[in-house]
C-alpha cells in the first residue's frame, strides 16, 4: 500500500512538471498578447486624447476665424499622420512576429543600400551625411527582416543626431559571425537610459522623448535581430553619440 501510494505521488508529481512544461509557452505567449494590447492602447490613447483636447478648445472659441480653422486643421493632419505611422508600426510588430519569410544569399552592400534609400529624406532635411565601411559580406538570410532593422538603427540615429553630423555603418566578419555597426554623433544616453532602451514603450530622458517616436523601434530591432539568430547591443556616453552593434551568422 505505502508503495502504490509513494508510486501514486511519484506519478502525479513527474504529471504536474510535464504539463507546467507544455503549458509555459502557451502562457508566455498569452502573456506577451496581453502587453502588446496592453501597449497599443496606452500608445493610442495619448495622441487621441490631444487631438480631442484641440479640437473642443476650438470649438469653444465664440468666433472663429479662417485663420483659426486652418491652424486647427493642420494641426489635426499632423495628429493622425502620427496615429497613422503609429498604427503601421504596431501592424509591423505583428506581422514580423508571425511571419518567418525565405533566406536568400544577400550583400551586406545591397541591403545597405536600400535601408540608406528609405532614409535618406529625412537625413536630407537635417543635412546628415551617410559613411560606410562596409566589407564586401554575403549573408543567407532574411532580406526584408535585414533592411528594416538597419532602416530602425539609421531612423534613430538620424532623429537624435544634430544637423551636419554623419552617421556611420560598418561592417566586418569575426569567426563564422557579420558585425554591422551603426554610429551616430547624436545626444548619446546614460547607462541607466542604456538598461532599458530596448524595452518596448521605452523612451529615454526628456531630450529623446521630444522626437516622433513612440518608444517602439528598438524594440522591434531587438525582436528582428532575434528572429535572424542574432543579437544587438549598444554603447553610449551622454553627448558622444550612440553606437548599436548588430552580430548575426553567415548562415
Amino acid at each position: 500500500v505505502l508503495l502504490n501510494s509513494v508510486t501514486l505521488l511519484l506519478g502525479s508529481a513527474i504529471s504536474y512538471m510535464l504539463a507546467r512544461k507544455t503549458l509555459r509557452p502557451i502562457e508566455e505567449a498569452m502573456a506577451a498578447q496581453d502587453r502588446f494590447i496592453a501597449d497599443a492602447s496606452h500608445e493610442l490613447r495619448t495622441p487621441l486624447t490631444g487631438l480631442l483636447l484641440d479640437n473642443e478648445v476650438t470649438l469653444r472659441k465664440k468666433s472663429l476665424t479662417a485663420k483659426d480653422v486652418r491652424m486647427a486643421m493642420e494641426r489635426n493632419v499632423q495628429g493622425l499622420t502620427k496615429l497613422k505611422d503609429l498604427s503601421d508600426t504596431l501592424l509591423d510588430l505583428v506581422a514580423r512576429q508571425q511571419k518567418n519569410a525565405p533566406r536568400t544569399v544577400v550583400s551586406v552592400e545591397q541591403i545597405v543600400r536600400s535601408a540608406v534609400s528609405q532614409v535618406a529624406p529625412m537625413a536630407n532635411k537635417k543635412h546628415i551625411t551617410f559613411v560606410q565601411n562596409i566589407a564586401n559580406n554575403t549573408l543567407t538570410i532574411d532580406e526584408a527582416k535585414l533592411t528594416k532593422l538597419l532602416v530602425i538603427l539609421y531612423d534613430n540615429a538620424i532623429k537624435y543626431s544634430k544637423p551636419h553630423t554623419t552617421v556611420t555603418l560598418s561592417s566586418e566578419s569575426v569567426g563564422s559571425d557579420i558585425l554591422l555597426t551603426v554610429h551616430d554623433q547624436g545626444i548619446g544616453m546614460s547607462h541607466e537610459e542604456k538598461e532599458h532602451i530596448f524595452d518596448r514603450l521605452y523612451r529615454a530622458d526628456a531630450s529623446r522623448s521630444h522626437g516622433d517616436g513612440y518608444g517602439l523601434g528598438l524594440a522591434i530591432a531587438r525582436k528582428l535581430a532575434h528572429d535572424l539568430n542574432g543579437s544587438i547591443a549598444v554603447q553610449s556616453e551622454p553627448g558622444h553619440g550612440s553606437t548599436f552593434t548588430v552580430r548575426l551568422p553567415r548562415s
